[in-house]
């Protein structure tokens, strides 16, 4: 008997017998009864022996999540346990409603998802055992279940997190040109979070093929939803503001869940767009192992355990008859509000000769090219060289961006491989990375670096943890561009300098060129990688210039550059520090200090071996970066010279960094907290007279 309860009526007791009654009230909150139209008639039947193999599959998952709990108990599983025993028609009916190719992504409550399509109990049992064969190679755990090879991509930690990322795959879908579709499996408090409603939304202004599935249990952990959800319906009832159709099926009942999913996958794959499904079920054990589930009344658990999935499997009889679906009316004819679209596989043809024309532009009428131009130089440059290469964000389309780092894009590549996206940092980073682990480039733009911070749960939590937690089966190869730093008097929340944000977590790259042949060389290196890469292009450089980058031009990430040789002293900086380095190097010189200047231009990965090879030359160092002093990347690089390079130095080492405060909007204040070429030079002074 599940943790807390014991104290249940017994459904085998005549006094405790089913009350036919109990399934007829339409206000009763905890099952939704009647039969819908479209479910009546002559549809097709599940034949008995299709109806076994769905109840063999359930009852599988019942004595898995058994196994799970007394191992828990036992102590072999270590961590959280959220079982789902009672959720099993969820997974098991829908998983047979999909295909072997189809995308799943699931709630941490996931082990039935990933038995259901077609995982072993005992990779999943050594999954969580931490044992090297489980299904990640024990690094996931049970909150992270992955079989990709069955298109079972993900259960998920942070709640509703992943809901974006399905619709990532979809996207990533129609453009391969497949008619795959892609599902999220959710519970009821993820409902309220952002994440599901900005998924929703460009799901359905994208008119995506799939699926949204909330596993409604009535408890968003230990909380009643309905004490603090605003509708009676928390997934079906917020449908219609996206345009779609909110249905409510018996999330107990295998057959009827199996023939909702799968007319919703059909129109899903006929390029109707996404749909939306509210399964009411029941958990039979608590929110998680340490949880007995004693909040939950005892008549309301009885209840739901006389409805049990593999009861009504079993005995076809005793069934309750078909739910009332709450059908919503779509605000369009076409279900679709926008103007984007098409069918699975549709793509705009880029015009003969566009980037020819864009290159004889650039190159030929001009020795030299801004630093706003090669962005767009090599985002042109690597979609042309790989057709899986596609770029989102806001305002990046027919207005080529608020900087017009994207100019020329869409008229050469079309609206199929350039994408304007809602203003969503969660949805467009999350489907980002879902069309990145489903065979597609995406790059996608943040406009403001500040605004990492909208969508850092994706930046932390998700997109650099997936190949580690994963055990290597996915892998996230996208680029995540944004106009970082001050200096153009925009103000504290877009201007600060956020590269030490992204330093603090473990699988990001971060690159931060300072030149416009870098920015071709390192956004190439960026999207060809296989790993995240976090790209911090300097706003105060966009209308500086330079030569522009070769044909071919590949600079490989974690190679920092000495860009001026000296002997005296070592100053290394990154992004828009480099030109005031340099500017205080050139005016040291003429008082007689020579300075060596290091571009670090990434910091992950970070070369320090060229910074203490040029230490091996000065003796002395100077770090100049944009970071507010307190936690900025030079406390990082001097840590490393501490520990491998101490006997090199002859004098301390100088941070010349930002001040901690807010970044102001006035010049003379902003000129106050930003490091200048004055305190560079004085910072070099002192220590050269060391």
């Amino acid at each position: 008997m599940a943790d807390g309860l014991e104290n249940l009526d017994d459904p085998d007791d005549p006094d405790d017998a089913e009350d036919p009654d109990d399934l007829d009230d339409p206000d009763d909150p905890r099952i939704t009864t009647g039969t819908p139209a479209h479910l009546d008639g002559d549809l097709d039947e599940v034949d008995a022996g299709r109806l076994l193999a769905l109840y063999e599959r359930m009852a599988l998952i019942r004595r898995t999540e058994q196994a799970a709990h007394a191992l828990s108990l036992a102590g072999p599983v270590k961590g959280a346990t959220h079982l789902a025993a009672g959720h099993e028609a969820v997974a098991v009916g829908a998983s047979a409603a999909l295909r072997p190719d189809d995308y799943v992504f699931a709630t941490y409550r996931g082990h039935h998802h990933a038995l259901a399509r077609g995982a072993t109990p005992e990779e999943c049992l050594a999954e969580l055992m931490g044992r090297a064969t489980g299904l990640c190679r024990g690094k996931g755990g049970s909150t992270h279940l992955t079989k990709a090879s069955v298109g079972m991509l993900g259960s998920y930690a942070v709640v509703g997190a992943h809901l974006p990322m399905a619709v990532g795959a979809a996207w990533s879908a129609r453009l391969r040109g497949t008619d795959r579709i892609a599902v999220a499996f959710f519970g009821d408090g993820a409902t309220n979070v952002g994440a599901f409603h900005e998924a929703l939304n460009l799901a359905a202004v994208w008119r995506l093929p799939v699926l949204f599935v909330c596993e409604n249990n009535l408890y968003m952990e230990y909380t009643p939803t309905a004490d603090v959800t605003a509708v009676p319906r928390p997934a079906a009832d917020r449908a219609p503001a996206y345009g779609l159709d909110g249905e409510v099926v018996d999330g107990n009942d295998v057959v009827l869940v199996r023939r909702a999913v799968a007319r919703l996958a059909d129109r899903a794959r006929a390029g109707e767009g996404p749909g939306l499904l509210e399964a009411r079920t029941y958990r039979h054990y608590g929110h998680s192992r340490a949880d007995p589930g004693t909040y939950r009344p005892a008549d309301e658990v009885a209840h739901w355990l006389r409805h049990d999935p593999l009861d009504l499997a079993r005995a076809p009889a005793r069934r309750p008859r078909r739910v009332h679906p709450r059908r919503r009316r779509a605000r369009r004819a076409d279900g679709r509000p926008g103007r984007r679209g098409g069918r699975a596989g549709t793509r705009a043809r880029p015009r003969r000769g566009a980037h020819r024309r864009m290159g004889r532009r650039r190159c030929r009428m001009a020795d030299m090219i801004t630093y706003r131009e090669a962005v767009a130089e090599g985002l042109a440059r690597e979609m042309r060289r790989d057709p899986t290469v596609v770029c989102l964000g806001r305002d990046i389309a027919e207005a080529q961006g608020v900087f017009r780092t994207t100019a020329g894009l869409l008229k050469e590549f079309g609206p199929q491989r350039v994408w304007d996206t809602p203003i969503s940092e969660q949805a467009v980073l999350g489907a980002a990375m879902g069309a990145a682990m489903t065979g597609t480039r995406p790059v996608v733009e943040i406009m403001f670096s500040d605004f990492l911070a909208c969508c850092w749960d994706y930046l932390a939590n998700e997109i650099p943890k997936a190949r580690y937690v994963t055990g290597g089966q996915v892998t996230v190869p996208l680029v995540v561009r944004t106009a970082n730093g001050g200096g153009l008097g925009l103000g504290a929340q877009h201007s600060q300098a956020t590269e030490n944000w992204a330093l603090t977590v473990p699988g990001l790259k971060i690159a931060a060129p300072s030149t416009p042949a870098d920015v071709v060389g390192m956004l190439a290196a960026a999207v060809r990688s296989d790993d995240p890469v976090v790209f911090f292009e300097h706003k105060a450089l966009h209308a500086t210039q330079g030569p522009p980058a070769p044909p071919d031009h590949l600079v490989e990430l974690g190679r920092a550059r000495v860009v001026r040789p000296g002997r005296d002293i070592t100053v290394v900086a990154l992004a828009a520090m480099v030109p005031v380095a340099l500017e205080a190097a050139r005016l040291l010189a003429e008082e007689g200090v020579d300075a060596e200047v290091v571009d670090l231009r990434t910091l992950v990965p970070l070369d320090a071996a060229t910074v203490l090879g040029s230490l091996a030359r000065t003796s002395r160092l100077v770090t100049v970066e944009e970071n507010p002093y307190q936690g900025g990347w030079g406390g990082t690089l001097v840590s490393i010279v501490a520990d491998e390079g101490f006997g090199l130095l002859d004098a301390p080492v100088r941070r010349v960094a930002g001040e901690c405060v807010p970044l102001p909007c006035a010049d003379t204040l902003e000129q106050r907290v930003v490091p200048t070429v004055g305190r560079v030079m004085g910072t070099v002074r002192d220590l050269t007279a060391y």
